[in-house]
Order: structure tokens, then sequence, then C-alpha cells
């Protein structure tokens, strides 16, 4: 899914720092699209955490609370492109 949705495998998003997946998705992404990928990413990392236990758990789901507080910061419109 995350190759299809973001030309990327879940490997990147799961090793990279959060502040290197949002500076990905804002060099990939703009507008209404940047915030659809973002929303998309944030269920995805979550809902990976679930199968995975461990550290890798608790980092997925932090991954996932990080993006979300981006949106939460930003109005949709107002997303840095």
């Amino acid at each position: 899914m995350y190759l299809f949705a973001f030309g990327k495998d879940k490997t990147f998003f799961y090793d990279k720092e959060t502040s290197a997946i949002y500076a990905f998705l804002c060099e990939n992404y703009w507008g209404d699209n940047l915030t659809l990928k973002i929303k998309l990413l944030v269920n995805l990392l979550y809902c990976d955490s679930f199968v995975h236990s461990g550290k890798i758990k608790k980092e997925l789901v932090k991954k996932s609370k990080e993006l979300s507080k981006y949106l939460n910061r930003h109005p949709e419109q107002d997303l840095p492109a």
C-alpha cells in the first residue's frame, strides 16, 4: 500500500524520523493532496502498529500521532508545500 500511495516502501516510513517523512510529503504533494496523503499515512502507520510489538509498535504509534499534529497545527488550506 505504501509503495502504491507514496512511491516508497514501508521501511522508508518505518526508518525515517517524522520530520523527514513530513519533508518528503511536502516536497512531493501540495494542497488538498498533501492533506489527504498525511491522513492516509497516519492511518497506515497506526494500523501497522497493531501487527507489530515492542519498540516498533511504539515508534509507529508515535509517528502517527506526530503526523496528526502537523494536520492540527496547519489548517488544510495552509499546509506548507
